[in-house]
């Protein structure tokens, strides 16, 4: 039957979790935790590099995977306009795909010419084109990595959450090992994207395995990692640029 539930309203829930967080952020270790996102909030607005979080071995996953993950992501400390597409990394079966408009294109623009004269003028460039493809892949791996938060929180049967992130594990290994199979010719400019999306795939499967392997300790501390900010979506390495 479960638990019995603790708040019978939605109201009744919000209040506690807001008391909740107020008494963590009072806490010791709340209080580190924000040294801690203080910290990463100077680095990037100084422009450096936060370090990989990916510079362990992560048992189960290749040194290809673990090589391509810990590369760092420019971020600009301005907006960048988001990018168009998923790349085929958010949804079944989690196989890279370069849009059609990308695929054949030239760093000298060619066909492309249109196309970019189109968009804003921030992102006529191919810096700013690479970093909205970053920012954009980066924001859905912190909106993944609190869903998971919020599925860990709110589901009693732990053991069904495991199983089911291991599915996706092995739905995106699968995908992996067909991108590396994947050698057809592209122009510069879907090579960029296809070179980024490989880069971004390696980051979710090595995110979401250490994820997976910390909700299987016996203290939990998966739910002891977010709350102190440790998560490797809560830490990854960028490079700030304005």
């Amino acid at each position: 039957m479960g638990r019995k539930a603790r708040h019978l309203t939605l109201d009744e829930k919000k209040a506690a979790k807001c008391e909740q967080q107020k008494k963590y952020a009072q806490s010791d270790r709340g209080r580190v935790r924000k040294a801690v996102q203080n910290k990463r909030a100077y680095t990037a607005r100084k422009g450096n590099i936060i370090p990989s979080p990916f510079h362990r071995v992560i048992p189960g996953i290749a040194q290809d995977i673990l090589r391509l993950a810990r590369r760092p992501c420019p971020l600009s400390t301005a907006q960048d306009p988001e990018a168009p597409e998923d790349l085929g990394l958010w949804t079944t079966p989690y196989i890279l795909e370069v849009p059609e408009a990308y695929e054949e294109a030239d760093t000298e623009w060619g066909e492309m010419d249109d196309f970019f004269r189109e968009k804003p003028a921030e992102l006529q460039d191919m810096a700013a084109f690479e970093r909205s493809l970053h920012a954009h892949q980066f924001a859905c791996l912190k909106e993944a990595g609190l869903a998971r938060v919020r599925q860990w929180s709110d589901c009693v049967d732990k053991e069904a959450v495991v199983t089911y992130w291991n599915g996706e594990l092995s739905a995106r290994l699968r995908a992996w090992e067909d991108m590396n199979a994947d050698d057809r010719a592209r122009g510069n400019i879907g090579q960029l994207v296809w070179d980024i999306g490989r880069e971004w795939a390696a980051k979710i499967v090595c995110t979401l395995k250490v994820e997976i392997d910390l909700m299987v300790t016996p203290e939990d501390e998966y739910s002891t990692s977010y709350n102190e900010g440790r998560l490797l979506w809560q830490c990854m390495n960028v490079v700030s640029q304005a």
